[in-house]
């Protein structure tokens, strides 16, 4: 072999390993780059009602853009010393592979980089980024329960790609960035002749020279009831020329047991937990809130609750204040409505509720069942005319506006680890015919591998024969048993004056 043909292969071989070695940092970046563009996009949406939304948007121009319901999926390209890689990631950081759209967007990045290459345009180290919706194509609206069986199945190579979004540095977009519309044309020219790849169908709605905001408001609102109301699709997302994005969504109206509820600090109803039931006559928990009620209801509600509240055996649940809920009888029935019920979460993985059973002595978990999430919750009434039976309040009228996702990984409560007690304080008190008694207890609960249980959790009872409810109790978690013994001390110490008998 000749020295040149030696120093050539030398050359080949550390260009090779130079690319390689980029390649490997890049993908590891891209995967990271899909969980935070998922979060960031989820976190700076605004929600709103499709039936009164248009005094809720503002800007002189909108970009509006027909919300497919589908799988999330950053597209990356990375072109190093003019070789191609391209990576796809969901918003769990999960690397997706073997579908033919993937494989056609890497096609079209190849044929990009020749262009590139032919005319000597192309820099030393280029990268763009998509992101886009995984979906079904078909004449009605196809949703992510599609999606997921079509992955699952010989129908993956039926899906489609459409992208709402070119990320260059990031996904938002302000007023010194290239405008919305031009992202999604330079995609749509990239991208033009391919058969399972197109931008999302998208209209952009702009001032004219006599036009006013409320003008715009009303154009915003046919494309609303053409595409959402007439044509069946999930909802519009608009941004306006400064960044701001709204999701809008059709509100849906269900019929709910009122199974538990929760006080707030001041001991005022805070939140009503609702389940529907299904043809077993298990009740699923999928929601909770309290809006839409007045201060009379809630007092109403509040005493009507509390003379029939139930004991339950192995379930309890905190609201976001973190204060316990009580379980009741069932046999009230409310009207809620919500601008958004879904089966997934932002990461793509099922939501889960709770699969309950009342025995009419008390209420046990029988673990945890994919279902949906409700958003935007609204009491709308009391339904006197409907009472707790599988007809009025059946499981359907969640999985018909949001199919669940298969259930392949329920987490069954009944055959978990038991939890371990660690520690034990109590102390006791009596003024004349009144008996106190406090008890601070640490447990693990050895079930934290569900990642529905935190490792360790510290207990508060507090007792008094006095008061009318007679027991209240606070519940605070922990990763460590150091975490939650550097808790015990202080909640002794505040809880816990003169007067008191230690017992164990």
């Amino acid at each position: 072999m000749s020295r040149l043909s030696h120093s050539l292969n030398k050359m080949r071989e550390v260009v090779e390993t130079e690319f390689e070695e980029h390649i490997a940092i890049t993908t590891k970046n891209d995967f990271s780059a899909a969980i935070k563009a998922k979060r960031e996009m989820s976190r700076d949406f605004t929600l709103l009602d499709g039936n009164n939304f248009k005094d809720a948007i503002y800007g002189k121009k909108f970009y509006v853009t027909k919300k497919l319901d589908g799988i999330f999926v950053y597209g990356s390209a990375h072109i190093y010393n003019k070789k191609v890689s391209v990576t796809f990631a969901t918003s769990s950081g999960d690397e997706l592979k073997d579908i033919k759209c993937l494989d056609e967007f890497t096609e079209y990045i190849e044929k990009e980089n020749s262009r590139l290459n032919s005319q000597n345009l192309i820099p030393e180290n280029f990268h763009v980024a998509f992101l886009m919706e995984l979906y079904l194509p078909g004449e009605k609206r196809t949703r992510v329960a599609d999606v997921l069986h079509a992955l699952a199945c010989e129908k993956k190579d039926e899906l489609a790609l459409a992208i709402f979004q070119r990320e260059d540095k990031i996904y938002r977009i302000r007023e010194d960035d290239e405008p919305y519309d031009s992202r999604l044309k330079y995609a749509a020219n990239l991208f033009s002749g391919a058969k399972q790849i197109s931008t999302v169908p998208y209209c952009v709605v702009e001032a004219g020279s006599e036009e006013t905001v409320d003008d715009l408001r009303n154009r915003v609102s046919e494309i609303y009831n053409q595409w959402v109301v007439k044509e069946g699709a999930e909802g519009l997302v608009v941004r306006n020329e400064n960044g701001a994005i709204w999701k809008i969504k059709p509100r849906h109206t269900i019929d709910a047991a009122a199974i538990g509820f929760a006080q707030d600090t001041d001991g005022t109803l805070r939140d009503i937990m609702f389940a529907v039931l299904d043809k077993d006559g298990k009740y699923h928990r999928f929601a909770c809130g309290a809006t839409g009620l007045s201060y009379d209801d809630k007092e109403q509600l509040l005493s009507y609750f509390q003379k029939r509240i139930m004991p339950s055996v192995n379930f309890s649940h905190a609201n976001s204040a973190g204060i316990p809920y009580k379980m009741v009888y069932p046999e009230k029935v409310f009207e809620i409505s919500c601008v958004d019920l879904a089966s997934k979460k932002g990461d793509e993985k099922p939501c889960k509720n709770d699969l309950l059973i009342f025995d009419g002595d008390s209420w046990q978990t029988k673990g945890l069942v994919n279902g949906a999430s409700c958003h935007g919750l609204s009491v709308v009434r009391e339904r006197d005319d409907k009472s707790c039976v599988y007809e009025d309040i059946r499981l359907e009228q969640l999985s018909q506006i949001s199919p669940f996702a298969e259930d392949d990984d329920a987490v069954d409560f009944e055959n978990l680890p038991e939890s371990s007690v660690l520690d034990v304080h109590v102390y006791k008190k009596q003024k004349g015919k009144s008996y106190y008694a406090k008890k601070f207890i640490i447990w693990k609960t050895n079930k934290e591998q569900t990642k529905f249980f935190p490792p360790y959790i510290l207990y508060y009872e507090d007792f008094s024969s006095r008061r009318q409810e007679h027991i209240k109790r606070d519940i605070f978690t922990a990763e460590t048993y150091e975490e939650a013994e550097k808790m015990l001390n202080p909640l002794i110490s505040k809880h816990v004056k003169e007067g008191w008998t230690y017992v164990c």
